[in-house]
């Protein structure tokens, strides 16, 4: 019976498996991995569209911006109605300061524009100079029988 009297090929197999083993084992440590940072602003943006859009302020009844103590757009006739803004509302926004309209939303520290078109008549909050990139949510609405859209710009 003859023996391996080679070894330099178990040592070199050894090494190359243990160097190739070592490879896939780090290599995962070395790979940066990405996450996706949460957008504040484009949640706050949301958050407002679905306040103004959903609820009718309090009072449920307002007409002057500075009668409400939060504010809505929604028509209310016994109920809200989600997506239907009421006319009254929408205008009565015009030309109101949007940092006012801001703290009765609850938000805070936060620079808010407000624009509700509808057949071509379209209100917005007074404000100062909005940014080049501001967090911007659309969404098509109904104003009282009319087609319309409202879009919130929040920065």
């Amino acid at each position: 019976m003859k023996g391996i009297e080679n070894y330099d090929l178990i040592l070199s197999m050894v090494i190359f498996i243990s160097a190739y083993a070592s490879v896939f084992y780090l290599t995962p440590h070395f790979v940066q991995t990405y996450r996706e940072v949460p957008d504040i602003h484009q949640n706050e943006a949301t958050y407002l569209m679905k306040k103004l859009t959903e609820t009718p302020g309090t009072p449920y009844n307002w007409t002057n911006a500075s009668q409400a103590t939060q504010i809505g757009l929604a028509l209310w006739q016994v109920s809200t109605i989600s997506g239907v803004l009421d006319p009254q509302k929408a205008a009565a926004i015009n030309n109101t300061n949007c940092t006012e309209l801001a703290r009765k939303t609850g938000l805070t520290n936060t620079n808010i524009l407000i624009k509700v078109s509808w057949d071509g008549q379209e209100t917005a909050c007074a404000n100062q100079t909005t940014p080049i990139t501001p967090r911007h949510v659309k969404r098509p609405v109904a104003v009282g029988s009319a087609h319309g859209q409202i879009e919130v710009l929040l920065w």
